[in-house]
């Protein structure tokens, strides 16, 4: 794929999680992990194909609640292919027939990190090398030294205009509420081409080309969701402190929330209904967090509140579970008696 080089440039840096990640690439097929390896000398070219396999080991930047990805850095890579076979003819005359071993391939990233933007990354950024295995056979000339690529590499960087894709997709099955789940995929376009000496009277260039796939998955720990700030949200006004008094004027924020009303609403408070008993009509989708009622007879103590025993409550036990609807009543026994309703605020 190729796109603008300047859109590198605009490439936004996300606050994300820088994590290590192991890539595998997949099974080699037509279009992914197979390799054309090529070899002229003289302007004489033969080529043949190779099979990759083996991993990438990268460092990417990563946000946990989108899986956006901003930066990425190969670190290293244990991917091998095939031998290959190159043999040159010239009219009916063999120039040269030569064999590689399995071919050792690492990936790096000399200036780290390379921004990612919109799952895509400059390719020549990195760089590709092969640093292992041997190049072997003769030449019209005779036999042709062993050539160790560990002594003698080839190395090559993606073509300007070449861009890697690393992107990351959600897995929902294995997500939870605190933690993130993303599968990751990486496509390596290779485009590499280097002449190397094997003699003073033999040089060869040889190049490959070929698209190399790898996938992964990285585990992220999230934030759990809090359920009043979600609420807040909802009803208009994200901004609304759990203390406070934003929809309700008797009820606090995050009592109004725990009880399960909605902006608009307008409940009536311990409404007196006969002679020392008092009562809450609860929304028809009742509670959606724990109350307790409390008690106290003494307003000028430094902690005079107290849960009520739930055989002073009807219609529910104290605390009141999530999930309680109809009406509650508090039965008040005895004078100088005062009442409270509370709700502790999710943890954010």
């Amino acid at each position: 794929m190729k796109w603008p080089f300047a859109l590198i440039i605009l490439a936004p840096f996300s606050h994300g999680e820088v994590v290590d990640v192991t890539l595998t690439l997949t099974a080699a097929t037509a279009d992914e992990n197979i390799l054309d390896l090529g070899l002229s000398v003289s302007g004489i070219a033969s080529d043949d194909t190779s099979e990759a396999s083996g991993t990438v080991s990268a460092r990417i930047d990563i946000a946990p609640e989108s899986g956006e990805i901003s930066t990425l850095e190969l670190v290293t890579a244990d991917v091998t292919t095939t031998g290959v076979s190159f043999v040159g003819t010239f009219i009916f005359a063999t120039v040269y027939d030569l064999t590689t071993s399995d071919l050792g391939v690492t990936l790096d990233t000399p200036a780290p990190p390379a921004p990612v933007f919109d799952s895509l990354c400059a390719a020549d950024f990195h760089e590709l090398t092969i640093n292992s295995g041997t190049l072997t056979g003769s030449s019209a000339v005779g036999e042709i030294p062993p050539q160790d690529f560990a002594d003698t590499p080839v190395t090559g960087s993606g073509s300007p205009g070449d861009f890697i894709e690393i992107s990351s997709t959600l897995n929902v099955e294995l997500s939870t509420a605190t933690e993130k789940v993303y599968d990751l995929n990486f496509v390596y376009p290779v485009a590499i081409t280097q002449v190397i000496e094997v003699t003073e009277d033999f040089s060869a260039t040889v190049a490959a080309n070929g698209t190399v796939r790898a996938i992964g998955q990285v585990s992220l720990m999230t934030e759990p969701p809090n359920p009043y700030l979600e609420w807040a949200a909802e009803n208009g006004d994200s901004d609304a402190p759990f203390v406070g008094n934003d929809f309700n004027i008797e009820l606090e924020n995050g009592l109004f929330w725990a009880l399960g009303f909605e902006a608009g609403d307008t409940p009536r408070i311990f409404d007196r209904e006969a002679a020392g008993a008092f009562a809450l009509e609860l929304p028809a989708g009742g509670t959606v967090a724990e109350v307790v009622v409390e008690v106290a007879t003494d307003l000028d103590s430094v902690e005079p509140w107290t849960p009520l025993p739930s055989g002073q409550l009807s219609g529910a036990v104290n605390p009141i579970p999530a999930g309680t609807t109809g009406t509650l009543s508090i039965e008040s026994v005895g004078e100088g008696r005062f009442y409270r309703l509370s709700a502790e605020s999710p943890v954010e």
